[in-house]
């Protein structure tokens, strides 16, 4: 389950966790977790157009740059093992601030927090991947348009990994 909205869904964390359902998000939007590909993030932003703004100088992208135009920006094994590092970085900081709470106790933070590196984690150990291990031969992700903004614009994500045998 990947949640990527402001004002996370208290009831959906809880369903989730209940039925075992690993669970993915960013607060406030999945920019968080593209921004943390390429460079360190930990700021508390205002609103999601701070991470619209941050996410166009990351990707060297015009401050108007049409969010639908098709082009594409590779993200690489090293970007995607970094991002990892980073996310856990952040989950390591929230650790000591106070957290807020779903109806069932669960536990979740106020900007910037992010699950999505323990989401990808596990889909690597399911599918039978140590991505540490890997090569940057071996993985590929390929954003098309090279950015996901928060204002609900479509966007697809394509992640190519290697077949176990």
């Amino acid at each position: 389950l990947i949640m990527t909205k402001k004002g996370l869904d208290e009831e959906a964390i809880d369903l989730a966790i209940e039925n075992k359902i690993e669970l993915g998000y960013t607060n406030y939007c999945f920019d968080l977790w593209l921004i943390l590909h390429k460079e360190d993030y930990f700021d508390i932003v205002q609103n999601q157009d701070a991470y619209a703004d941050k996410l166009r100088q990351v990707f060297g992208l015009a401050a108007d740059a049409n969010k639908g135009n098709g082009n594409s920006q590779q993200i690489g094994l090293s970007d995607i093992k970094n991002a990892i590092q980073r996310g856990k970085k952040i989950s390591e900081d929230n650790q000591g601030k106070e957290a807020n709470k779903t109806p069932k106790e669960n536990r979740y933070y106020d900007n910037p927090d992010t699950q999505m590196h323990v989401l990808l984690q596990f889909l690597f150990a399911k599918v039978g991947i140590n991505i540490d291990a890997l090569d940057r031969k071996d993985v590929a992700m390929t954003l098309h348009p090279p950015h996901l903004l928060c204002d609900n614009s479509v966007s697809y994500t394509h992640l190519t990994l290697p077949t176990t045998s």
